[in-house]
């Protein structure tokens, strides 16, 4: 006799995605170290003459590896329409404007660094309050498929003496493609700090 696989509920889907930041990470070191990481690799990625240090590749790789299969569970949680249904968290800002610390920072990071450290940069005050509106946009951009293809250009172009300018075909604008990679970061891991800690 054959059983149907039931589906995941809202709350099953949104807790994997959810162990899933975290593994992304913790696997990254982080995510000031992830978005500084993800800043090299675009930086030698777009240069013919700067590339990185042998130390620098298994980091590189690690980003490349787990952005891949971030955007991969993402973009089916997204498909299901479950972020659709999460409530913007009206609570980012104190009555005066003025970002809370504990809506972007993890209270648990390294005492070494601010919370300034921990701000999204390439966020709109819209997607600072729900983060979840930046995924329609990133994937309205490309399927998560064509973002994994982007994301392994970037990696091995990385690796050469020659800009990814060179040999890629789906780079459009390198521009927008830049803002959204982060915006992409920064919106998972504001996610993850109100997930894991409000």
């Amino acid at each position: 006799m054959r059983t149907e696989k039931s589906k995941p509920t809202s709350q099953q889907l949104r807790t994997a995605y959810g162990m899933e930041l975290n593994r992304f990470f913790m696997a990254v070191g982080g995510f000031t170290r992830s978005r500084a990481t993800l800043k090299d690799l675009l930086k030698y990625a777009f240069s013919e003459t700067v590339i990185p240090t042998r130390g620098e590749i298994p980091e590189l790789r690690s980003l490349q590896k787990g952005l891949n299969q971030l955007i991969e569970l993402t973009g089916t949680v997204n498909d299901t329409g479950v972020f659709l249904t999460i409530v913007p968290f009206e609570e980012a800002f104190t009555p005066f404007g003025k970002p809370r610390t504990e809506s972007y920072a993890n209270p648990l990071a390294d005492a070494q660094q601010t919370p300034w450290d921990h701000y999204p940069h390439f966020l709109s005050r819209k997607e600072f309050v729900t983060p979840y509106v930046v995924f329609p946009k990133f994937f309205g951009h490309r399927e998560p498929a064509g973002w994994k293809i982007q994301v392994e250009e970037f990696f091995y172009a990385a690796l050469l003496h020659q800009s990814v300018m060179d040999f890629s075909d789906t780079i459009d604008n390198p521009i927008l493609l830049q803002d959204l990679l982060f915006q992409f970061l920064e919106a998972s891991h504001l996610i993850r700090v109100r997930e894991n800690y409000l």
